[in-house]
């Protein structure tokens, strides 16, 4: 396990296992995942920022099925910076403005966004291939690296890499620390992170990863013919849950999509290595090695949000969680094994505990 001690990367930053030949192929599509408030957006706005590059956000966002140009121009850099994120050099959504017709971008539905949220390889979603291809069709003729900043894919990366021949970067964040985010966000009103996970989870209840979770929270799929919008359901939810509660929940979805990362990533990124000797620049080398992007990683930071439950509680849930989850769901192999070496040695023996 990597505790930033040492590193298992080379003095020229790229590891062994990589193809150097085949990698290094400018234009060959760059796909990153995380959680919500992992860091995406971070290194998603670096690739931005990286000549040649045409830059996707959250290509699963709900929003895209009825995005307009007008829309897009609402992103602030005023709202920008109130949701804690980066200054950007344009509003989220200004590389889908050539894909919209009127309303909504070409070939997305906003079923893609919470449906079938957990994806085997050898599963068939044509509709869900059409809209990445297209949008990686677009960004090569540009003449530009397609990248797609995507946070709805923590169990779809298997089909990504069976369907796609990209590069796939995970970025990964404390898991206490993603929860604090949502918490706060939760305290000044904004639901939002939440309801989106459960919409995720009432969507994808029979899978075998999320329903022992969905019936730990009992969480029901609205009835047919209610008007009620979800977010409003899950606010009342949220409003008889106890932090004890939503941390378990957070924790759970982190251990799915963090183990399913760690089996099919190419690269894993790991925020709280962040301060580590040179860890900014060693990731960003392996990322110039595999795909020929110069990635300015330098204001990386490990810097992570106030935490209100103890440490014991924390523990507590952990074990709890831990034992919850199906570890069938996620088979232990061998990159699986060799991935816990790239996050730190504590987040490693959780996440050993369930493969």
């Amino acid at each position: 396990m990597y505790d930033g001690a040492s590193s298992p990367y080379g003095e020229t930053g790229s590891i062994s296992t990589f193809n150097g030949a085949e990698m290094r192929a400018r234009g060959r599509p760059v796909f990153l995942h995380g959680m919500w408030r992992s860091g995406s957006t971070f290194l998603w706005s670096r690739f931005r920022e990286t000549p040649d590059t045409c830059c996707f956000y959250e290509p699963l966002h709900h929003c895209l099925a009825k995005l307009t140009v007008e829309r897009i121009a609402e992103d602030t850099p005023e709202q920008i910076t109130a949701h804690r994120h980066p200054a950007l050099s344009a509003p989220y959504f200004a590389e889908f403005a050539p894909l919209i017709r009127r309303k909504g971008v070409r070939y997305y539905n906003r079923r893609l966004a919470y449906h079938r949220f957990a994806l085997q390889p050898d599963e068939s979603h044509p509709k869900l291939q059409r809209y990445i291809a297209g949008l990686i069709d677009h960004g090569l003729g540009q003449g530009c690296t397609p990248v797609l900043g995507f946070n709805r894919t923590g169990l779809r990366l298997a089909w990504l890499k069976a369907n796609f021949d990209a590069y796939n970067i995970y970025i990964d964040r404390e898991p206490a620390a993603i929860w604090a985010s949502y918490a706060a966000e939760l305290a000044r009103g904004n639901c939002g992170f939440y309801s989106m996970w459960m919409t995720v989870l009432e969507n994808n209840a029979g899978h075998p990863v999320f329903a022992p979770l969905v019936e730990r929270l009992a969480l029901r799929p609205p009835l047919t013919g209610v008007v009620e919008k979800p977010k409003a359901r899950h606010r009342r939810l949220l409003e008889t849950m106890s932090d004890d509660e939503t941390y378990f929940m957070v924790f759970y979805l982190w251990l799915a999509c963090t183990g399913h990362a760690l089996a099919q990533s190419d690269l894993l990124i790991d925020t709280r290595l962040a301060e580590a000797p040179h860890y900014p620049h060693r990731m960003a080398a392996e990322i110039a090695y595999a795909t020929g992007l110069r990635v300015d990683l330098d204001e990386m930071r490990a810097a992570e949000s106030r935490v209100d439950l103890p440490r014991s509680t924390r523990d507590r849930i952990e074990r709890s969680a831990v034992k919850l989850f199906p570890r069938a769901a996620l088979p232990r192999t061998p990159q699986s094994v060799r991935g816990l070496a790239a996050v730190s040695t504590r987040k490693a023996d959780l996440l050993a505990a369930i493969l």
